[in-house]
């Protein structure tokens, strides 16, 4: 007599609960050597290849709900009298270094996507979860975010980019080379402490030693992380060239080539964020994997 049971298809087992992994970095893969910045950008090529989708939900997330918050605030701004450039643009950084503990939830989801974890919406918000781990991913951003904005006033303040505007004169390229010196200095001054936020969250690390970490790390790999300002160079002017003819350029009649011009423009701008968003992940592994490596190597020689 044929069981009833085996009739009918077996049951699923029931879904295990989401766990953030205790040691979401690992270890290099054996035989794998260490990485260079030329295929470091190969991974997040291939890493895009699979999970392109994933990671534009994730990265437009934080950047629209940023985007949203500046906007909000530079109208209360202007509504309240603060009309000068200068004073709403200093709120803007304001904003960014409050929000910035999103911005390490969301590379902290793409490390696991990098790693093979199936990153959950939980890792986003997971700074805002706990008011310790806010305050010391917090104040983990605070040293980026205030030479960023030092390093940006202090250009403004000496009349870097009106200068050469004027010797350059008018059009796109003049306004795209005018802006150039804040787009080198930015991500120059601001890489000492560019992954203290990202280890903060990841490792759940007080500020200090995250900072600290971030700082050995600057130290001991230097060339490595130059490639890294680098990159986040060549995507700052990119983006500010295509800018600078963006407003110029004279829009196209045809309704059809209008969507391909806008349509082109956004996608290219999406594909940028994606590429940056990942990379700050990708760079942390390895600099972290290359820590460990020679902890290990220092170890084994004593």
């Amino acid at each position: 007599m044929i069981n009833k049971r085996e009739l009918l298809p077996a049951q699923p087992p029931p879904p295990r609960p989401y766990r953030l992994p205790r040691d979401p970095v690992g270890t290099r893969p054996e035989g794998e050597t260490p990485r260079g910045p030329i295929r470091l950008l190969w991974l997040v090529l291939v890493t895009l290849r699979f999970h392109l989708w994933r990671v534009l939900q994730l990265a437009v997330l934080v950047w629209v709900i940023y985007v949203v918050l500046v906007v909000l605030l530079a109208v209360v701004a202007v509504k309240a009298g603060l009309a000068v450039e200068t004073e709403v643009l200093l709120l803007t950084h304001i904003v960014a270094l409050f929000v910035g503990p999103l911005f390490a939830g969301v590379s902290l989801a793409l490390l696991l996507i990098v790693q093979g974890y199936a990153a959950s919406w939980r890792e986003v918000v997971r700074p805002l979860l706990s008011l310790r781990l806010y305050a010391h991913v917090l104040a983990a951003d605070v040293p980026a975010v205030a030479l960023g904005a030092v390093a940006w006033f202090g250009l403004k303040a000496a009349g870097v980019e009106a200068h050469l505007a004027e010797m350059l004169g008018e059009g796109p390229w003049a306004t795209w080379l005018a802006g150039l010196p804040s787009a080198v200095v930015h991500p120059l001054v601001t890489l000492p402490f560019v992954f203290a936020a990202l280890d903060a969250v990841t490792t759940r690390s007080p500020f200090w030693r995250s900072l600290a970490r971030s700082l050995r790390f600057a130290v001991c790999h230097p060339a490595l992380l130059v490639t890294y300002g680098l990159f986040l160079f060549a995507f700052s002017a990119v983006l500010r060239l295509g800018t600078a003819f963006g407003r110029t350029a004279e829009r196209p009649e045809s309704a059809l080539w209008f969507a391909v011009w806008l349509f082109g423009g956004l996608a290219a701008w999406l594909m940028g964020i994606a590429v940056m968003a990942l990379l700050h992940p990708v760079y942390y592994r390895e600099l972290v994997w290359r820590e460990r490596e020679s902890a290990v190597a220092a170890a084994a020689s004593v």
